[in-house]
């Protein structure tokens, strides 16, 4: 507790943690991803102070500045590759919350909602992420898997609620059929104060006498080409209008993690590792299976564009309809920044400063994307 008590005093000395973060990113290993990472953390921890935390985000601003004005300052902001633009990426989010929520809520939440039910739809590979129903063709589950849905009545004991039929897919896994009963339990509650997956044990109850707890991984899951299957609803044969049970557990059996966290070379899903290979090299179970040609791949994600188009559209129309004399609070003061950096510089150029402010939106496409714990799968 002293050690956390002294460096928390550290983060609130602004020199430290300016040469901090700088000292961090010379480092030849300290990846893209764990500069996010950093940045976030120090989000997390500051949040409370934004004052402070405005102040050390823009004297990094400015040394980033400073390094791109002497090299091309054209490319200033245009990747997320530094700890400042990611930190400016969650200043923006928090300082544009209360606009978002008065002026495009809605319908961007009604998007959101428009998008997961879309794609829930049809198979969501638990390990990669990638769907069936997609607008993404990066994102496009290519393989013909067939999943049929289920309606199952589940009650979760100790909310106080009755049982309600949850949707769910004979090709979810465990955890999948777990985040969608909790989102049919919990749809009026905060997000955060929601239980995580790993929070909660579901048993099936086949009869009057048998019950099982059902999980991804056990000792019946099938093991294929030397890489363990993760269980779905399909795999323990759970009948349309099953009898299921919610509860929470006392103690969290940590053991696996996050589904999306595992190991690729020991677990799969949907779909091996192999079979997304260009020349992948299949195993004669695998034979079997058929790929689906290209221009159903079109087909799919134009339908799937067609289903969303409405909701992208009222989106769009809320965002252009907001008053140009009257522009968000956050973005006003982070543009007056710009200006007064090119000043400084002497940087007169027009484009230049267009480019810094259109490339500064190009980190902040989080602020209409993705669920925190979940993988982008749609978007």
């Amino acid at each position: 507790e002293e050690g956390i008590s002294l460096f928390s005093s550290l983060l609130n000395n602004k020199h430290f943690l300016i040469v901090f973060v700088h000292a961090l990113e010379q480092q030849k290993d300290f990846a893209v991803r764990d500069r996010c990472s950093l940045a976030s953390l120090l989000t997390i921890a500051l949040h409370g102070k934004l004052e402070y935390y405005t102040s050390i985000m823009k004297e990094l601003l400015v040394d980033l500045i400073d390094a791109s004005a002497a090299k091309n300052p054209k490319l200033m902001l245009r990747r997320t590759e530094s700890v400042v633009e990611k930190m400016l990426t969650n200043w923006m989010s928090i300082c544009m919350y209360s606009c978002l929520r008065e002026t495009v809520g809605e319908p961007f939440f009604l998007l959101l909602c428009a998008i997961k039910q879309q794609i829930n739809k049809g198979s969501i590979d638990a390990i990669t992420g990638k769907a069936r129903y997609t607008l993404n063709e990066e994102w496009l589950l290519r393989e013909n898997i067939e999943a049929k849905p289920r309606n199952l009545n589940v009650s979760f004991q100790g909310c106080g609620m009755d049982s309600l039929s949850v949707r769910a897919m004979d090709t979810d896994t465990l955890t999948q059929v777990k985040e969608k009963i909790l989102e049919a339990f919990c749809k009026n509650v905060p997000y955060s104060q929601w239980p995580r997956a790993e929070d909660v044990d579901l048993e099936w109850f086949a009869s009057s006498t048998q019950s099982y707890i059902l999980r991804d991984l056990d000792d019946t899951s099938v093991v294929e080409d030397g890489r363990k299957k993760l269980n779905t609803l399909a795999h323990y044969k759970i009948p349309e209008g099953a009898s299921l049970a919610m509860s929470l557990i006392d103690k969290k059996d940590n053991t696996l993690g996050r589904v999306k966290d595992l190991d690729t070379e020991k677990y799969f899903h949907l779909v091996l590792p192999t079979d997304e290979l260009a020349e992948p090299k299949k195993s004669h179970r695998q034979s079997h299976r058929k790929k689906v040609l290209p221009e159903i791949y079109l087909t799919r994600l134009l339908s799937t564009k067609g289903t969303l188009q409405k909701f992208l559209d009222d989106l769009f129309k809320a965002i252009l309809s907001i008053r140009e004399d009257k522009p968000p609070l956050a973005v006003k003061y982070f543009f007056d920044f710009l200006e007064e950096q090119a000043e400084k510089r002497g940087i007169s150029d027009p484009d230049t400063l267009h480019i810094w402010k259109t490339n500064r939106w190009r980190p902040s496409s989080p602020v209409l994307g993705e669920h925190p714990e979940e993988p982008p799968v749609c978007l």
